[in-house]
Parts: C-alpha cells; sequence; structure tokens
C-alpha cells in the first residue's frame, strides 16, 4: 500500500508538473504571437516622439518583461550622503533610451520630489531642491546594461521611464490621518462625531456645506452618501475629490479611487474603471499591505482591461495576482478567490 500510494504520488506531481510546463508553453506561445504587432504600435506610439508618457506601460514593454527578455544588469543606486544625514527621502524619475547593445542614455529628468516622511503622502515636498537625488539616479544608470531585444532577427531601441526612490525607512511613516491638516480640530471633532454616531445625514449636510470651500469635504460627502448605498450620489463626490485633489491626500485618494473602481465596475462602466487605475493606485498596491478590499478592486481592473480588450494589460496583471498579491490576502477565502479569478481569467487570454 506504500509503495502504491508513493507511485501514485509521483504520477500526480508528475501530471501537475507537465501540467505547468503546458502552461508556461502556452503564455510563451501566445506573447511571441503578439510580440511583433506590440513593437510596431510601440515604435508609433513612443519610439517616433519623446514623450515618456506615451512609453509608460506599453504592451511591448510589458510583453519583454514577461517572456523575461527585459533583463538589465544594474550598478548601486547610492543615497546622496547630505540628504542621508538630513534624513531626507527622494523620488526621482528618469527617462532613459536604451540602444541596440543594450546601453542605456539619459533622455531627460521626467520629475523630482524631496522631503522628510512618508513617500505616498509626501507632505511638504519640493522639487527645487533634489538636486543630488537626481545626481545619484543618473549617476547609477550609467553602469546600467539592457539585454539586446530582438524583432525578425533585428536589435531594436527602447525608450523607458524609470522611478528611483530613495528612503530612510525610520522616517518613512504611514501615519495617514495627519494628512488633512487644513482642516481645524473644531472641523474635525464635527467629522468624527457625525462618524462616530452614524448619523449619516448630519455628515452629508456638514459636508456639503463645506465642500464649496475645501474640496476636502467632498471625500466625507462621498464617505455619507456611500454609507447609505445612495452609490450614484457616492461616485459623483469621489470622482469630485479626486478631479479636484489629484494625489495629494495619497491615503484618502486611493480609498476614494479603490471604492470608485467597486462601484463602477458593479455598474458595468468598464472603461470609466480602467481611466480611474493610475500609478499611485498601483503601487499603493504593490507596495504596500493595502488590505483585501484594495486586492479585490486590482482584480476587478485586470478583469476590466480583458472585457475592453486590453489583453497583455490584463494578462500581466493577473498574473501578478496569481504570483504575487494573493500572498497578502489577509485570510484563505480571499486568496483562493484572487487566484481561481485570476487563473480562470488567465487561461481565457491564452486560448
Amino acid at each position: 500500500m506504500l509503495i502504491k500510494l508513493s507511485k501514485l504520488s509521483v504520477f500526480i506531481f508528475f501530471l501537475t508538473h507537465l501540467q505547468i510546463q503546458s502552461k508556461v508553453n502556452l503564455l510563451e506561445s501566445y506573447l511571441e504571437s503578439k510580440k511583433k504587432a506590440s513593437f510596431e504600435q510601440y515604435s508609433k506610439d513612443c519610439l517616433n516622439k519623446n514623450n515618456w508618457e506615451s512609453c509608460s506601460d506599453t504592451d511591448f514593454i510589458l510583453l519583454t518583461k514577461l517572456l523575461n527578455e527585459e533583463v538589465v544588469k544594474k550598478g548601486s543606486l547610492i543615497y546622496p550622503e547630505r540628504e542621508q544625514r538630513k534624513g531626507r527621502n527622494g523620488i526621482v524619475e528618469l527617462f532613459l533610451r536604451v540602444d541596440e547593445s543594450g546601453n542605456v542614455n539619459h533622455l531627460h529628468t521626467i520629475k523630482t520630489e524631496c522631503g522628510f516622511g512618508d513617500i505616498g503622502i509626501k507632505q511638504n515636498w519640493q522639487s527645487d531642491d533634489c538636486a543630488l537625488f537626481e545626481k545619484a539616479a543618473i549617476k547609477a544608470i550609467g553602469n546600467w546594461v539592457y539585454n539586446p531585444i530582438f524583432i525578425e532577427n533585428k536589435a531594436v531601441i527602447r525608450k523607458i521611464p524609470q522611478r528611483f526612490t530613495f528612503i530612510i525607512d525610520e522616517t518613512t511613516s504611514q501615519i495617514t490621518n495627519d494628512q488633512f491638516i487644513e482642516l481645524s480640530n473644531k472641523e474635525i471633532r464635527a467629522l468624527n462625531k457625525a462618524i462616530k454616531k452614524n448619523d449619516l445625514e448630519a455628515l452629508i449636510e456638514f459636508a456639503s456645506g463645506k465642500a464649496p470651500e475645501n474640496p476636502l469635504y467632498f471625500y466625507y460627502l462621498a464617505l455619507g452618501y456611500d454609507e447609505k448605498r445612495d452609490f450614484e450620489n457616492a461616485k459623483i463626490n469621489y470622482l469630485n475629490f479626486i478631479s479636484k485633489t489629484g494625489n495629494k491626500y495619497f491615503i484618502f485618494s486611493n480609498k476614494a479611487k479603490m471604492r470608485l473602481i467597486t462601484l463602477l465596475y458593479q455598474g458595468d462602466e468598464y472603461k470609466k474603471v480602467v481611466d480611474i487605475y493610475d500609478a499611485d493606485f498601483k503601487r499603493f498596491v504593490q507596495e504596500r499591505d493595502p488590505g483585501d478590499q484594495y486586492l479585490i478592486a486590482y482584480l476587478l481592473v485586470a478583469s476590466a482591461k480583458n472585457i475592453i480588450k486590453q489583453d497583455i494589460q490584463a494578462l500581466n496583471m493577473f498574473l501578478n495576482i496569481q504570483n504575487n498579491l494573493a500572498e497578502k490576502a489577509s485570510n484563505e477565502s480571499t486568496k483562493k478567490i484572487l487566484i481561481e479569478n485570476a487563473s480562470y481569467n488567465i487561461d481565457m487570454i491564452l486560448k
């Protein structure tokens, strides 16, 4: 019996291995079949322009990453000593050109930001005194070499936006409630009183009166309508909050996006779901421990991209859920939902 069980286990392992290898082969075949067309679109949208936004998260760059072709040997990113002594964090975004041999050149700097505290919240950060961070980032790419990428046996150039973060861990705070510093203590007490009592009418009335003076109140107005299940007004006010404040209030902006993604998806507004999803929400989900609601929202974005035929973008997101993000789920039930949905959609794309 022990021998039979052992043979059965080996057979099951062998079958599982074959199934995994078959899926890997199917994925590679699918990606290779899309490579030429995606490069042609990439050439038109990105290479023929000097606009970093046209080169950001393109299908072709995603394909090369998924095929493990975008391999790069990186030099060390050295924290500027003077900034380290100050305790300042920094973000630098560069626009790079990778030639046919894989050598890297700095085209221009997209942006620099630096300051104290959380790199998402960026409270009182500035962009005009960050030269040391920019210099360090440009110096680092001087030692980078990418593997060449070939289209029909011909090496091609690439243009790539690249983000660098300089973080001193002990100064990076996850505190969120201090973001709304424009509100007076009296206003905060009034908001908290209505929220604590779950007095939604009072919350909506108070926030409605204050919203024309300060766009922060659109968030609380949306929250009140959301809790009342008046989802149309909730969507309107979440959108007002985001459009008027951008990503200034990082945590709250991403809470608003998470709810908008969920509500818009439930209303079959898939294009709007994809429009709400941005680089800040992506980083929030991937780089932090966001919570199950955000992981589900990320899954909904992937599904929306799939529905509107952005299949390579969707495939990349589903693979990221399956291989990485599902592990962030707080319980096995959510983890199972994420993995099963991702796996099903991957199979559907590859068929």
